[in-house]
């Protein structure tokens, strides 16, 4: 099995007629705006918002049904891992490409800056690192009315 590539969007659908994948509103930057008390580099803050991981890959050996393990980990600027989401992908005999979609409901942070969704295929009992898909948080704060 060979990742091939991942994108980030906030929806990817499958016309069921003819298998065709369209992919709308793909992410490289999310803009966050906050009050200045709500970030801690040593909490997350939960962002509400709901986007999907999109993944294509590639198999040669198409002779038998096959499964696969695959896990993603959404890593912080800091190289934290933030949150995990681990998948089984099954394969049908004579199938050699296939695409998976991650349905993601909320977005972790815990400062700005680049973020990576970091794809892993186990292989022979351990995960080996095939992917990696970056976004970028850009952290913008709330002006304080001190007129009050």
């Amino acid at each position: 099995m060979q990742h091939i590539w991942s994108i980030l969007c906030h929806k990817a659908s499958v016309d069921s007629a003819t298998n065709s994948l369209s992919i709308f509103d793909c992410l490289e930057q999310v803009d966050v705006t906050l009050d200045k008390d709500q970030i801690n580099k040593n909490e997350k803050v939960g962002i509400p918002m709901d986007f999907e991981l999109v993944q294509f890959w590639k198999d040669e050996d198409i002779n038998i049904d096959r499964k696969f393990e695959v896990k993603v980990e959404l890593r912080d600027s800091d190289n934290n891992i933030l949150q995990e989401f681990p998948a089984e992908l099954a394969l049908k005999k004579g199938i050699k490409r296939f695409r998976n979609r991650m349905c993601i409901k909320g977005f972790p942070i815990t400062t700005e800056g680049e973020y990576n969704f970091v794809a892993y295929l186990k292989e022979k009992g351990r995960y080996k690192e095939v992917g990696n898909t970056p976004i970028d948080i850009v952290l913008k704060y709330k002006i304080l009315d001190i007129k009050k």
